[in-house]
């Protein structure tokens, strides 16, 4: 089955998006896809975003604190946001 068939019957179905707006979109994100993002890169960020979701399920407490780590050293800014998170995960695993 074609991308574009793909594409329309998602839309369709989860969404309720008209068959003529649904085209539009297709030819709209392909054309983005064209001059922004390389099937390369996108590869490259699947894996890290995949590795970072398994890490972070399976080793919670691991991965914050690789993260704080590493953003008390490079952005720390991100801190509180990170602080968050650990917090919510601890509810989350506590509560499991």
């Amino acid at each position: 089955m074609s991308p574009l068939r793909l594409f329309i019957e998602g839309c369709a179905q989860i969404n309720a998006i008209p068959h003529d707006t649904a085209e539009y979109l297709f030819d709209l994100l392909g054309k983005f896809a064209l001059c922004t993002f390389r099937k390369n890169i996108a590869v490259g960020y699947a894996l890290s975003a995949y590795r970072k979701a398994y890490l972070k399920a399976h080793y919670p407490a691991e991965f914050l604190s690789a993260v704080l780590t590493h953003n008390a050293v490079t952005d720390p800014n991100q801190l509180a946001q990170t602080i968050v998170e650990c917090q919510r995960t601890k509810k989350d695993t506590d509560a499991g």
